[in-house]
Parts: C-alpha cells; sequence; structure tokens
C-alpha cells in the first residue's frame, strides 16, 4: 500500500455513504455545480502521513486528527472539476447546502473549516428522495442495477462486482444508487 497515493473509489466507501454520494452527485449534476470526487477511503496509515505533514513532515498542515471519518470509509472530499481548491465561495456553500440535504455532515459548516470534506456521521442514512419508493424494488429494479454494476467493471470503474452484486438483495435501496452512478459515469466519460 503506497501512502501517498489517493484513493477517489467511491465504492471503498461503505454501503450508506456511497448511496449518499450518488445523490450528491446527481444532485450537483442536475445543478450544474462541476465536481469531483478528490478522496475517499484512506486506510489508517494514510492519515498518519498526512497528519505528519507540517508537524513532523515538510509542507503545510492539511488534517487536524488521527481519527478521520475517511478511515472508517463514511467521509469523501469533493473539489470544482476544473478549478480544484481554488473554487469561489459560492462553490463550496452550494455544494454544503447539497451535500445537507442529502444528510451529510459538511465541513463547509464546521468552526475550522474544511470546505472539500463530507461525512456521513455514524448512525445517519442519507436522505434520499423518494426513498420509500425505492425500498419497494422490483425483480426488474434490481435487475437495472445489476446491468449498472457490470457496465461499471467492465469499465474499471469499481472492483469486486460480485460483493456490490450481493449488496442488491440486502440494501433495497442500493440499485437505484447504482443506475444513478452508472448514469453518471456514462455522461462524465466524455468530459475525460
Amino acid at each position: 500500500m503506497d501512502i501517498t497515493k489517493v484513493c477517489d473509489d467511491i465504492t471503498e466507501l461503505d454501503q450508506d455513504t456511497q448511496t449518499a454520494v450518488a445523490e450528491f452527485m446527481r444532485i450537483c449534476k442536475e445543478k450544474g455545480l462541476p465536481i469531483r470526487i478528490f478522496e475517499t477511503y484512506r486506510p489508517q496509515a494514510r492519515q498518519d502521513y498526512l497528519y505528519a505533514q507540517g508537524r513532523t513532515r515538510p509542507g503545510n498542515k492539511v488534517t487536524w486528527t488521527l481519527n478521520s471519518f475517511h478511515t472508517t470509509r463514511r467521509a469523501f472530499d469533493v473539489v470544482h472539476k476544473d478549478l480544484l481548491w481554488n473554487a469561489p465561495e459560492s462553490f463550496w456553500k452550494a455544494i454544503a447546502e447539497v451535500g445537507k440535504s442529502v444528510g451529510l455532515n459538511s465541513g463547509y459548516y464546521w468552526n475550522k473549516q474544511d470546505k472539500p470534506h463530507f461525512q456521513l456521521d455514524k448512525g445517519k442514512k442519507p436522505i434520499i428522495k423518494g426513498a420509500d419508493e425505492m425500498a419497494k424494488a422490483t425483480e426488474k429494479e434490481k435487475g437495472y442495477g445489476k446491468m449498472a454494476i457490470e457496465n461499471l467493471a467492465k469499465n474499471k470503474i469499481i472492483n469486486s462486482p460480485e460483493s456490490h452484486l450481493a449488496d442488491l438483495d440486502g440494501y433495497m435501496p442500493s440499485w437505484k444508487a447504482w443506475v444513478i452512478l452508472n448514469n453518471i459515469y456514462e455522461a462524465l466519460k466524455g468530459d475525460k
């Protein structure tokens, strides 16, 4: 494991956080907010490495904690697709509002701001518009989820499709999250 490498793989997050990210991305796209998921899961060794920066290693401080939600697979960082961290304040506020609307805790609102950071707090579930309808997924809808997972795996966007396919039975709303992620992938692949 290379602790200097960033993981931006959404599927490395826990199931609830993946669902929140998918809804967050869908709404951002709908609102014309050009986002890029910059970092998702961080092994503790990477968190320790980042924490040392500006303390025992050269560079500016980039984190204030050793106990990050990134290490529990319930946090992700977002930047502007083109401007990265140099986006205007209006961008950060707009994505913070989107995050809040789907049940995420946004670092934008913290006393010590961490504008790119979003986390799904312990015990919280994502807020998904129409979640009651999603809970009643039919076999046909789960089939859509299966097709989306298979397409994302074929295009090497996700690893271990088998584990994600198993989630379709255990977590009914996930079929829609996979369809949303696949639709976002399909829409964005031409932007690269």
